[in-house]
């Protein structure tokens, strides 16, 4: 599976290929139709949606490809996370990873090796797709609310004070 997401001022975008056995190309272009999204949030919502679309799927095993060294090294416990808004999505995005224990591995890959998660990631911008020799079917969607939201993760989870008990 790979992924990437793509920020502007007027559009968010995510965008996720993941390779079956047979070697066809599944892709997904989400719009994240919503404010306050920064680069780094859109790439772990893409990889968050493309784990939840690997759950469905079921594969036994995962290979999950990215272009962003800070959230490939946060993910592979390299890097702290140190960003309070950020620590939500990697909360989703780590009990996701979970779902496959020591089956999946997440690998930082070169920008050009990440054409397509970054070309579909563009769509929502109105970017064409590229002509491909491989079979490509792509799934347009929208998406309204952050991830974390529907996994109903929030910012509570890293500012609240831990209660003590007398």
């Amino acid at each position: 599976m790979y992924f990437d997401g793509s920020c502007t001022q007027h559009a968010v975008g995510a965008g996720i290929v993941i390779i079956d056995p047979q070697d066809v190309h599944h892709c997904y272009s989400f719009l994240l139709d919503y404010q306050d999204t920064t680069n780094n949030r859109a790439k772990y919502e893409a990889l968050i949606i493309g784990l939840e679309i690997q759950i469905v799927l079921w594969p036994t095993e995962v290979e999950v490809f990215g272009n962003l060294e800070l959230v490939i090294n946060q993910l592979n416990e390299e890097y702290k996370c140190m960003h309070i808004t950020v620590a939500s999505y990697y909360l989703a995005a780590t009990q996701l990873l979970s779902y496959w224990g020591t089956k999946i591995s997440v690998n930082h890959i070169p920008r050009e090796s990440n054409a397509i998660a970054n070309e579909m990631a563009h769509l929502v911008f109105g970017a064409q797709i590229q002509e491909r020799r491989v079979k490509v079917d792509v799934k347009l969607q929208r998406r309204n609310l952050p991830s974390i939201f529907e996994r109903r993760f929030s910012l509570d989870v890293m500012t609240k004070e831990p209660e003590i008990k007398d």
